[in-house]
């Protein structure tokens, strides 16, 4: 055991060290006894609580909040809602690579990977895209892996490595206790050791920082592990499942409530036969049993104080909705008890917060995705993606001022400014022959009897009025 005894200490300060020391000797050995352990199915072992001092929470426990808290499900499924509900297109200033990255992240289905990035980055704090490659080496397809099974490559003292650029040097996916190596990987096979994984084998596959894209929603000083929604939120929602069982129990014993029974009273000392007789009668007891009892006896019904509960379970709500960032008439699905001057603002700062969390995303599909497409298919231009604004209120506001700007004369509604609207209402842009098209044709010749008439092109006389009687 360490000593902190010496003579720049007193006895009872000395003392009071030891213990210190002892206590936090005992807490480590308990921290880590807890790290070897997979979660149960029947409930979260309350010692993951401890986890939060110092280290990270596992990321399998993690997905499990996820999965078991309603509000935290509700909330983080609305952030990709609303990440996703906004259209996004590329941008390229050379039209033949536009086209060609259009159709390209089409097939590939990039909005089904786009959705993947938000939704694991808001659950793990990371993301991982698997650049798929043919025979050739060219990428032509996306897929995304689990973040349970994803690291950095690390030394053996669980340091991540880092390359001359100071980026990491490789990725490591982690084989799970019981896993087979695939016979094209076994030259990859690399040993591993992190703290955030549960079910680790200890090995890993090697990936190269080109065969993977890497995305993350908060980071911490110069770290590259992400941090999601539900991690800084851990222990409130570790709290928060234990106050929805003490609701739940609370209202059950409101629908069944515990009946107190009262035999005898000064003039009436109760006997043995009547209090069984009563016992008897309270335990037959239902909600439409009639009984009959003498004046000296009295039952009662205790029930539990709900009502009591109700601000706890406001306030766990109210610690999602401000690690998420999601309004909470959002979350709950009422707005009832929010003054519309606040939710407006809550409303403005949640558009804000989406529309950061699109150029960041979008910003490292273009650096880890698109520039390597480009460069594998010697195409001349990256392109970069433009998102429209989440914000309904937004669009509507716009329009009204591309009117007013109209009637003022200030914008003259030329093709170009046309095909930006109809780029912005999802409708393809106008066709070259435009002005052509829309031109009046004059009345064409008819045929009759195979020869040509001009009664179709003449005008004809209009009537002359009647004379007035």
């Amino acid at each position: 055991m360490l000593q902190l005894c010496g003579p720049s200490f007193g006895t009872k300060t000395s003392m009071a060290l030891n213990r210190l020391v002892q206590w936090a000797q005992k807490r480590s050995v308990v921290i880590e006894n807890i790290e070897s352990k997979s979660i149960k199915e029947d409930a979260i072992p309350k010692s993951m609580r401890l986890t939060a001092m110092g280290r990270r929470v596992p990321l399998e426990w993690l997905e499990q909040m996820y999965m078991r808290d309603a509000d935290t499900f509700a909330a983080i499924n609305h952030r990709v809602r609303t990440f996703m509900s906004s259209r996004w297109h590329i941008k390229c200033e050379d039209k033949k690579t536009q086209e060609w990255f259009e159709k390209f992240l089409k097939d590939a289905r990039f909005d089904i990977v786009l959705k993947k990035i938000e939704l694991h980055a808001s659950i793990y704090g990371n993301a991982w895209v698997e650049l798929v490659r043919d025979d050739k080496g060219k990428i032509v397809t996306f897929d995304h892996i689990d973040p349970k099974v994803m690291d950095f490559g690390r030394d053996s003292n669980g340091h991540i490595l880092y390359n001359d650029y100071n980026n990491p040097m490789y990725y490591v996916q982690i084989l799970p206790v019981g896993a087979t190596v695939p016979e094209n990987k076994e030259d990859r096979l690399v040993q591993h050791n992190s703290e955030r994984f549960v079910d680790s084998s200890g090995y890993g596959i090697r990936l190269e920082v080109d065969e993977v894209s890497h995305f993350v929603l908060h980071t911490v000083g110069d770290q590259l592990d992400g941090i999601g929604l539900i991690e800084p939120m851990y222990n409130s929602l570790l709290s928060k499942i234990q106050m929805e069982k003490d609701w739940a129990y609370a209202v059950k014993k409101a629908a069944a409530p515990l009946v107190v029974a009262k035999v005898g009273d000064e003039t009436h000392r109760p006997t043995k036969p009547m209090i069984d007789s009563m016992d008897k009668t309270v335990k037959n007891i239902q909600a439409t049993s009639t009984i009959t009892i003498p004046y000296y006896n009295d039952i009662d019904f205790k029930t539990a104080d709900i009502k009591s509960l109700e601000p706890g379970l406001s306030y766990y709500e109210d610690k999602v909705a401000a690690s998420t960032g999601v309004p909470k008439p959002y979350i709950i699905g009422s707005g009832d008890q929010t003054p519309r001057s606040t939710f407006k603002g809550l409303n403005l700062g949640y558009e804000r917060d989406i529309t950061e969390n699109q150029r960041t995303i979008a910003y490292e599909a273009e650096v880890q995705i698109f520039s390597l497409i480009a460069e594998e298919y010697n195409l001349p231009e990256v392109p970069v993606i433009e998102w429209e604004s989440v914000s309904m209120e937004y669009m509507d506001s716009v329009a009204g001022r591309l009117v007013d700007y109209v009637a003022a004369g200030i914008i003259v509604p030329d093709k170009a400014v046309r095909n930006i609207i109809r780029q912005k209402e999802g409708l393809p842009n106008e066709p070259d022959d435009i002005e052509e098209l829309l031109l009046p044709k004059a009345s064409e010749p008819t045929r009759k009897n195979d020869e040509y008439t001009e009664e179709s092109v003449q005008e004809k006389p209009k009537p002359k009025p009647k004379p007035k009687r």
